[in-house]
């Protein structure tokens, strides 16, 4: 990478990673699987850290493997998907910024947690999609800076998320929509409060989105989407002591969509 200064940082890694798996069908409705992976991250490329610079250009890639069990069946005569699936992911030279200007490997983390999700027609007009997720997150070894203690929860992790989308088309050629998401608290960093130190979080939110859409004829539709609809002010990220990102406000979107 180049500043604008003209300064060039690089880093320079090699990883092999690899993925394994075995699937075992109990009927022609249902699957269950389980799964192991590896994967890296080398510094520089994480868009919720900064990019390749003089504080961060030595580190050390993330590296990962996580441990997956899940099962996927469809429901109901094929008019319904579900999905459940337990994982743990362990991580070595986990990355954390830790101020305005460190950002470090502070050392070992994992995350468990389940995932569940159900898609599918309740009747020939009425479409639901719904998820849940839950993440226990944890620095389970920290590294030399004092800053990252052990037993903290992950920056940006949050420990429950969920969304419900549905849809019904309501006359022929209308079709009406509305949706949640939610996001439990997450923290900015894994500082404790002490006389130098605090911890920072991004509190908990829920936003509300709808839609309508029109079928001109089989090629032509128009679609209005309207999201946040309650103007919800919210954060998606954070740096870890100085600034936070502020999700979007209550917008519009009116888009012509051709298929042939």
């Amino acid at each position: 990478m180049t500043t604008p200064a003209g300064t060039v940082y690089s880093n320079d890694t090699d990883y092999f990673s690899y993925q394994a798996g075995v699937v075992f069908r109990p009927t022609e409705h249902g699957s269950i699987y389980a799964s192991f992976a590896t994967a890296a991250n080398p510094v520089g490329i994480d868009p919720d850290l900064d990019s390749l610079s003089a504080s961060n250009k030595d580190l050390e890639p993330e590296k990962a493997r996580t441990f997956e069990i899940g099962t996927k069946w469809s429901l109901w005569n094929n008019r319904a998907n579900a999905t459940a699936a337990i994982f743990r992911t362990e991580k070595q030279n986990t990355r954390i910024n830790i101020d305005a200007n460190t950002v470090t490997n502070a050392g070992e983390s994992k995350v468990d947690g389940f995932e569940l999700a159900l898609t599918g027609h309740i009747t020939d007009k009425w479409e639901m999609a719904l998820g849940y997720s839950y993440l226990d997150s944890e620095l389970t070894k920290a590294a030399y800076n004092l800053v990252a203690q052990e037993g903290r929860p992950l920056p940006f992790v949050a420990k429950q998320s969920a969304n419900l989308w549905s849809t019904y088309q309501v006359l022929p050629k209308l079709t009406l929509g509305a949706g949640v998401q939610y996001r439990d608290q997450v923290f900015a960093n894994t500082n404790p409060n002490t006389a130098t130190t605090s911890t920072k979080i991004l509190p908990t939110f829920t936003i509300y989105n709808a839609m309508a859409k029109y079928d001109v004829n089989k090629n032509v539709n128009l679609q209005l989407n309207v999201n946040n609809i309650s103007d919800k002010r919210y954060f998606t990220s954070a740096h870890a002591s100085h600034y936070a990102n502020e999700g979007d406000g209550r917008n519009a979107v009116l888009a012509i969509n051709f298929k042939y």
